[in-house]
């Protein structure tokens, strides 16, 4: 069969037409994903892990730091597991693969978990997971957040993660489908995926150039209102801790005093507590404010902390004489002298100080001194970093030891610790807040133990912490 020149060209350009095809279309070929470790692109599986794409060759345990050997197990929480590492059922003595859930400081397997309000068998039943005790209830025991009615069979969350009946859920403002998985909300009204309109109303501008945060909000900056003067924002502004929008007209007016944590600045609008040393705090920051109550259950549940959620290492001897202290911004700041090489640190970086004492080069006992004020996710945060001190300075035992570790890796391990902790509580404004520091001791600390999580794992960054491991970055 002989071909003609026409057929022979009308072939080359069908076949260079395809190939651009392929090469473009994300539907006939995938686009090329590239692995956050290796740096090389991704042409099989892969996995994510805390929000990075990273290629199931280069998959680490977080315990042991071994590469992937196909037995390792994403979990939800961003830790990476291998087969040697996996925790076990406490009820099954099975290996968890899949959920894990902590059940009076026990861990269960999703089969094996029950209701904390029935004991009923939670296996094939809707459930949600209670945010302030940290407890599975199950469909048929869950009461509605709004009405405080039972759900009935069907169970719906809010973006907040509690539980709605059907009269309480939100709705699609356009379809009015239920918005139980993908919820997009603009301006005061919310939409689905398919009914999200293209355009702005208010603003004319493409949703696509309005920024999208972590609750499925588009922010456009017609619908905006200043926390500070809760005047509309017109033109630019800044996004603070919490989500908080501030003009920038009032972030550069320098008679109004800032909240102590979120930086916003305070007006007659969003004023809070004012401190003896002269801090301010917003509306949003004084609700749960922790002063001098209930101190020592704060502790307790610290301590638990460190071994459930971070690594069972980091177990806290209740023979340890240890005190807890609540004082102002003045005290804190003339306690913390005793800390070598960060006496030049500024006090806003600062929530929590401990001090060790010691009796003939050997650690006696400890003192806890906490900033006066703190909400109670910052207060626990910072408690855990001073457990984290605790632990460190006790692992390590002797005066002369504990004084040839520097700064940055003393406040570094503790800032670690906090943000293990934080990972696993699921509190991302907690993330950002220790993320957010930039200092040679807390920020680059926090950065510097990251590293070493990612090739040697969690008990790496413990090891380096008392000595037993040399790196070199």
């Amino acid at each position: 069969m002989r071909f003609s020149q026409k057929h022979i060209l009308g072939l080359l350009l069908l076949f260079i037409f395809s190939y651009i095809w392929i090469g473009i279309s994300p539907t006939l070929a995938q686009q090329r994903l590239i692995c956050s470790v290796c740096k090389r692109p991704i042409n099989g599986r892969y996995n994510r892990v805390n929000g990075k794409i990273v290629c199931f060759e280069d998959l680490r345990c977080s315990e042991c730091g071994i590469k992937n050997n196909g037995g390792h197990v994403v979990f939800g929480d961003g830790r990476v597991l291998c087969e040697n590492h996996l925790p076990k059922c406490s009820r099954c003595k099975r290996k968890i693969r899949t959920k894990a859930f902590i059940m009076g400081g026990q861990t269960v397997c999703e089969y094996c978990v029950t209701c904390s309000k029935c004991n009923r068998r939670l296996a094939g039943f809707e459930y949600y997971v209670d945010k302030q005790s940290r407890r599975a209830v199950c469909v048929l025991c869950a009461r509605c957040s709004v009405c405080g009615n039972r759900v009935g069979s069907k169970l719906y969350l809010s973006t907040n993660g509690e539980p709605l009946c059907y009269r309480d859920i939100e709705k699609c403002s356009k379809c009015n489908v239920v918005l139980d998985k993908q919820k997009y909300k603009l301006g005061d009204k919310l939409f689905c995926q398919r009914d999200l309109p293209a355009v702005c109303p208010k603003c004319g501008m493409s949703i696509i150039k309005h920024s999208l945060t972590s609750s499925g909000e588009y922010r456009c900056h017609k619908t905006l209102i200043c926390s500070t003067c809760g005047q509309t924002i017109s033109g630019s502004y800044f996004v603070l801790l919490d989500n908080v929008a501030v003009c920038r007209k009032c972030k550069g007016n320098k008679n109004l005093h800032e909240c102590f944590l979120c930086h916003v600045p305070i007006s007659n609008l969003n004023a809070g507590l004012v401190f003896s040393d002269g801090r301010h705090s917003c509306k949003v920051h004084m609700k749960g404010a922790i002063n001098t109550s209930k101190l020592g259950n704060y502790l307790t549940i610290a301590k638990k902390s460190l071994t459930t959620y971070v690594s069972p290492r980091l177990k806290i001897d209740d023979n340890i004489p240890l005190t807890i202290h609540c004082v102002d911004g003045n005290s804190l700041n003339s306690t913390r002298k005793h800390i070598k090489g960060m006496e030049d640190l500024d006090i806003k970086l600062i929530l929590g100080v401990t001090k060790p004492r010691f009796v003939y080069d050997a650690v006696c006992d400890f003192q806890i001194w906490m900033l006066q004020g703190l909400p109670e996710q910052y207060f626990m945060t910072a408690l855990v970093h001073e457990c984290a001190h605790v632990w460190q300075i006790n692992s390590i035992k002797y005066y002369s030891d504990v004084n040839k570790v520097t700064a940055r890796d003393r406040e570094g391990f503790a800032n670690w610790v906090a943000y293990k902790y934080n990972q696993r509580m699921g509190r991302n404004e907690q993330l950002k807040y220790l993320d957010s520091a930039t200092d040679p001791y807390y920020g680059e600390g926090l950065q510097y133990y990251k590293r070493i999580e990612r090739r040697y794992g969690i008990n790496g960054c413990i090891d380096y912490a008392v000595g037993k491991l040399k790196v070199d970055f």
